[in-house]
């Protein structure tokens, strides 16, 4: 199994030649930035453009490489793992809500599905916040709050930007 990223970190000299490629490319944009195309001739600009090309040829190697050990090492599975356990945690908690809520606890639910959404958003699940959204909508419905409107029409928006037409649809009120 991979080790993650707080058990250790990348091998030095991995590492090392990561970052002095960085500081390179950094150098050459600065370079470049600074006018020192305005330096070469045609002949030195075709000869830089095919230096260049042959370097960029070469970061595939290391792509594949790099992706082929990852996936010998289970990274894919384990990298999905907490995702998929994020989305569990997420549709219970949404679900206890909605519990709450039916029970006449609807301060209980809003609470429960605010920490959720700051979960959510940190973790960049887009469509279980949209989700949760949606939920506390339907939650404020029913306890007869003003705002439903404005609420609704910002999800609706929100969602269609994200390429979320269903969620956008049940935006739409009636909720």
């Amino acid at each position: 199994m991979i080790e993650t990223s707080t058990d250790q970190p990348a091998a030095p000299a991995l590492q090392a030649a990561v970052d002095s490629l960085d500081v390179a490319v950094e150098h050459l944009i600065k370079l470049v930035d600074d006018g020192a195309l305005g330096d070469l001739g045609a002949f030195g600009l075709v000869d830089t453009l095919q230096s260049l090309e042959k370097v960029r040829n070469k970061l595939p190697v290391v792509d594949r490489a790099m992706i082929q050990y990852g996936t010998e090492q289970g990274v894919p599975a384990t990298l999905s793992e907490r995702t998929e356990r994020l989305a569990l945690k997420s549709e219970l908690a949404m679900v206890k809500a909605a519990v709450e809520a039916a029970e006449g606890r609807p301060d209980d639910a809003r609470q429960r599905l605010k920490a959720l959404g700051t979960t959510l958003r940190q973790s960049g699940m887009v469509l279980h916040e949209l989700e949760r959204r949606l939920l506390v909508l339907r939650i404020d419905r029913e306890d007869g709050r003003p705002d439903v409107r404005a609420g609704a029409a910002a999800l609706e928006k929100d969602a269609r930007a994200r390429g979320a037409g269903l969620i956008a649809s049940r935006a739409v009120p009636p909720l």
